[in-house]
């Protein structure tokens, strides 16, 4: 099994401090695993989706 996590970064919620951004998502990423979610879409600060989630056989 694995899990798959992508987002784009060529935004305005990554400009000012990418690295703050992706740490960000990749925290409510985790947050939502634990609470028993295997897929799901990853939106930004600014409310865009930019990406998704997902366990993959």
């Amino acid at each position: 099994m694995n899990f798959l996590v992508e987002f784009n970064i060529d935004n305005d919620a990554f400009k000012i401090s990418p690295e703050e951004e992706t740490a960000k998502l990749l925290r409510l990423v985790g947050e939502r695993v634990l609470q028993g979610e295997v897929v799901g879409r990853i939106r930004d600060t600014n409310g865009n989706t930019v990406g998704e989630f997902e366990f993959i056989d």
